[in-house]
């Protein structure tokens, strides 16, 4: 799962003393195919690309490049739907000459 990532100690400010590479904050992650599926993330442990779950929390955090477990591909053989849910995005710099010829 690709996302944009940042720093928030350079994005927001070096007041915020998080140097953690923030991509997307995943609640849930849902796959539909023959059977339906659900895996929380904070039950990712080992997968490449996710921050350690926070206290008290399911959601948890991905470094802009998160490795979906296996058992996603042992849903269905055919077609499946992923569905993942966030519940918030880490704030990034945007690129002013790839914004500007996206609204060209």
């Amino acid at each position: 799962m690709h996302s944009k990532a940042a720093l928030p100690s350079e994005v927001v400010g070096p007041f915020l003393d998080d140097r953690r590479v923030l991509g997307v904050l995943v609640a849930k992650i849902s796959v539909f195919g023959d059977r339906a599926f659900e895996v929380l993330p904070a039950d990712m442990t080992g997968l490449s690309g996710w921050h350690v779950a926070e206290l008290n929390r399911t959601d948890r955090w991905t470094k802009g490049l998160a490795i979906l477990p296996e058992a996603i591909s042992e849903v269905s053989n055919k077609v499946k739907l992923i569905k993942v849910e966030l519940t918030a995005t880490s704030e990034y710099f945007v690129d002013a000459i790839e914004f500007a010829e996206k609204i060209a």
